[in-house]
């Protein structure tokens, strides 16, 4: 018998969200609990303005495809509701979809930083290689965060540092360490203290990231 309500959940949940009623097919499919067949559905879904707040709801608060989910978070909300929501929901999910969560945050961060960095140098005429990295353009223009300028909210650099140390991804590492050298230069109003033992944010995160990356390791 139980058996066969789950097959009817599953039959009845799945009509429901290919016809475009999320939250009725979500109330049936939940008691099913067969993550795959979930994140393939939602995945399935063409998000627009009707359903996009359902989609990332069943997504990531009701854990259907998180990472899924918070990438379409940060796309349509931005990079304060994206850290909110890390807070307040990635601790629930297995050690691997909170990599997934903080892997696209920081993927996020860093290009909407590379693109504030490159449109300042454009406005002022500078030149630089295309494929440049942060810690690249950093060096070749140190005046960029010169008399308190900065290209990014501060308080999300901070709060990326955090987050960044769930990751293992020598890449990602790499992508952490250069936020933190460019967070080293920023005015002293935006050198926001951290816990123990980062409480100098950006310059014990640097050393931190720095040491999974084989540098620095005697000195961190």
């Amino acid at each position: 018998l139980e058996d066969g309500l789950l097959a009817v959940c599953r039959e009845v949940g799945t009509l429901f969200l290919k016809s475009g009623q999320l939250q009725e097919g979500w109330m049936y499919l939940q008691p099913v609990g067969d993550k795959e067949l979930n994140e393939k559905l939602i995945r399935s879904i063409e998000p627009d303005d009707e359903n996009i707040d359902a989609v990332i709801e069943i997504a990531v608060s009701q854990g259907a495809a998180p990472a899924y989910g918070y990438q379409l978070l940060l796309k349509h909300y931005g990079t304060c509701n994206g850290i909110t929501t890390f807070d307040t929901s990635a601790a629930r999910f297995e050690p691997a979809v909170q990599q997934g969560m903080a892997k696209i945050l920081l993927r996020h961060l860093h290009a909407e930083l590379m693109d504030n960095v490159r449109y300042s140098l454009n406005e002022s005429g500078s030149t630089f290689e295309a494929d440049a990295s942060l810690a690249e353009l950093m060096s070749s223009y140190p005046e960029l965060t010169k008399d308190g300028a900065h290209h990014i909210d501060t308080t999300h650099l901070a709060s990326a540092m955090r987050i960044a140390r769930l990751l293992e991804d020598h890449e990602d590492i790499e992508i952490a360490k250069q936020l933190a050298s460019y967070g080293g230069t920023l005015a002293e109003d935006f050198q926001y203290p951290g816990a123990p033992p980062f409480e100098k944010t950006y310059v014990d995160h640097d050393y931190f990231f720095s040491a999974l990356l084989g540098d620095k390791v005697d000195e961190a």
